[in-house]
């Protein structure tokens, strides 16, 4: 496991030149992940983005979709799909979470 925010360092030091896909599962700090590898993300060396996100603020122990939707979309990433969503209420009608897939355009 990689330190939270030594995603481009690790990269750097193991001589990592790019990242085809980048998964977290960090119980809400996946933009601090993203600012660590902010490196390597404005080089363009990594090409997916693939995250648990939350459709609450309220839920604090997972990343709030707008708060990392925004940050990769100001960095050129576009949000392909979301997946393996948690559904929630009398009738399953609210999605709690998802995994939200990203790709650089």
């Amino acid at each position: 496991m990689i330190a939270i925010e030594n995603v481009g360092r690790f990269s750097e030091v193991n001589s990592i030149g790019h990242i085809d896909i980048l998964k977290m599962d960090v119980q809400g700090w996946e933009v601090e992940v993203l600012e660590g590898a902010k490196h390597m993300i404005a080089d363009q060396r990594i090409r997916f983005v693939l995250a648990e996100v939350a459709f609450r603020k309220c839920d604090s122990d997972m990343q709030y979709f707008e708060d990392q939707n925004s940050f990769l979309k100001t960095r050129g990433y576009w949000l392909c799909g979301l997946y393996d969503q948690f559904r929630w209420g009398p009738a399953k009608q609210f999605v709690g979470f998802a995994n939200a897939l990203y790709a650089l355009r």
